[in-house]
């Protein structure tokens, strides 16, 4: 997983009445990129990202690595959804794709894990950033939101652990989706309009600097199954 947070294409937008209009500025994020940058190296670094990478993650790891990725996008999912009504999250309504925890779970149903493991799997609830208002709820998308980005790097990966038909056949949480570039810019036209106050920029620094802290802590974990059903050969 890379956490990418440059713009498709290089465009920066503002939201205004509800359309995405061009705009030179990227202050907010400027400032989001440089107090996570640590953090989003130290991720870059973890052994099971840099081993899918290379592509040397056996389809066992692989399977185990998206077992816990669902431990952490399941709760998170949850959270952002409360915050969908407002307008600064109107942006993740784009497309029909299925949600990251039910990709997740489709890959793993996929990889041989039964339906009682996938159900049971250990979630990261616990260390989760506090979500209590639209503008935290942007913040931690604008993390999840950028891992997909680079998630759709490393899923080019795959078809060495997976095979030429890794999307279709394991590989749908790491695919990219149609409407993912629409789904970014709206989010970072989103970050700029929420950060044009001080509050809304504090909020959002807080809660994007937390949600790093929740994917370092969380895959500083071993993930949780126990279903014979489950092991990936």
């Amino acid at each position: 997983m890379i956490f990418t947070v440059a713009s498709p294409g290089g465009l920066e937008i503002q939201a205004s009445s509800g359309n995405a209009t061009l705009v030179a500025s990227n202050a907010v994020r400027t400032t989001l990129r440089r107090i996570t940058a640590s953090a989003h190296g130290r991720l870059h670094a973890h052994p099971d990202f840099v081993g899918l990478q290379e592509g040397k993650l056996s389809r066992k790891d692989y399977a185990e690595l998206l077992l816990r990725l669902l431990g952490l996008h399941a709760p998170i999912e949850e959270q952002l959804t409360r915050y969908d009504h407002d307008r600064v999250m109107a942006w993740r309504s784009s497309g029909s794709t299925p949600s990251r925890p039910t990709r997740l779970r489709m890959d793993l149903a996929y990889l041989g894990f039964g339906s009682a493991s996938i159900a049971a799997a250990a979630r990261a609830d616990t260390l989760l950033p506090v979500i209590d208002c639209p503008a935290a709820a942007l913040g931690c998308a604008w993390v999840v939101e950028g891992s997909s980005l680079g998630g759709a790097v490393l899923g080019q990966k795959l078809i060495a652990i997976l095979g030429s038909t890794g999307a279709k056949h394991g590989g749908a949480f790491l695919s990219s989706i149609p409407e993912q570039a629409d789904r970014w810019r709206g989010c970072c036209a989103a970050v700029e309009l929420c950060g044009s106050d001080a509050l809304g920029r504090t909020t959002l620094e807080n809660a994007s600097v937390a949600t790093f802290d929740a994917f370092e802590a969380w895959f500083g974990k071993k993930p949780s199954c126990s279903d014979p059903q489950s092991p990936v050969d």
